[in-house]
């Protein structure tokens, strides 16, 4: 009886959660990931810094910054693609040759009606969004969709959600939206053993944005709720607002939840997809 009224919970949380979309069992060739920066940089060596991280078959590169915002004078936002296998250690290790402190910043996405936010005083959405709290070093709003990078467990989305009210209530700018939500759902390959699955299950809840993890051995099948609170990585985009050219080399671009650290839990614990394709890699 307790096992059903968990299963139907979970099912409840997944229909409850706006615009969910499933994810594939893919593993990406690169990933997003994000930092802020103190100190002097010095742009032919951070260039060379992070092509370094690239291998034969994938560059790594810097895709926006390192860029700078009034409200965060000494900070420097940095968003990097480099290759998905790349442990963020070594990215940090690079970054700390041509920077004196570096921090990667965790993120959260709300999604609501396109539009654009009013300036405040002469100062920018960003300028005053960045100025919000002292943990906040970059905002991004493309098609609605309002993405918050900050150092990592310092702000989650109820607090940024009650921050930006605070700040535009007196300008009628709307809310946030909704928290963004990705959800799984993937069969596992038989025979699955129910000690590795819960090993498996409990690893998975613990990863950055993960809500709901949950391997039901009867049916062979991981279910997750995924939610873009706090999350470290980002699987790469398109670039938000369909921007080209110029236009798009000056945009962060969109980006998802990363599902090879989900993958790898599988791995360790020696449980299999049961999809064949599942390890080839997204490009």
């Amino acid at each position: 009886m307790r096992s059903l009224v968990i299963r139907v919970a979970f099912v409840l949380a997944c229909l409850a959660a706006p615009d969910a979309a499933d994810l594939a069992p893919v593993r990406h060739a690169t990933c997003l990931r994000f930092y802020s920066l103190e100190g002097e940089v010095k742009p032919e060596a951070l260039r060379k810094a992070v092509a370094a991280l690239g291998t034969k078959e994938t560059e790594a590169r810097v895709v926006l910054g390192p860029a700078a915002v009034s409200s965060r004078p000494k900070a420097r936002f940095l968003a990097l693609e480099v290759p998905a296998k790349t442990p963020a250690k070594d990215v940090q290790a690079a970054l700390k040759k041509v920077c004196s402190h570096t921090d990667e910043l965790a993120w959260t996405a709300f999604q609501g009606s396109e539009r654009e936010l009013p300036s405040i005083y002469g100062f920018s959405a960003l300028e005053c969004i960045v100025g919000m709290d002292n943990d906040l070093r970059w905002f991004d709003l493309s098609a609605g969709r309002a993405r918050f990078f900050c150092l990592p467990g310092k702000l989650d989305a109820k607090d940024l959600r009650a921050r930006f009210s605070r700040l535009y209530q007196p300008f009628n700018a709307g809310e946030l939206g909704d928290l963004v939500h990705e959800s799984i759902e993937w069969k596992l390959a038989e025979p699955l053993d129910a000690a590795a699955a819960k090993a498996a299950e409990k690893a998975i809840a613990k990863l950055p944005g993960v809500r709901k993890a949950r391997i039901d051995v009867e049916t062979h099948t991981l279910t997750a709720e995924i939610e873009h609170d706090g999350l470290r990585a980002a699987a790469p985009g398109s670039t938000a607002g369909g921007a080209t050219g110029k236009e798009a080399e000056a945009r962060l671009p969109g980006g998802g939840f990363l599902v090879d650290d989900v993958l790898g839990m599988l791995e360790s614990t020696k449980i299999a997809l049961e999809s064949a394709a599942a390890g080839k890699e997204k490009r």
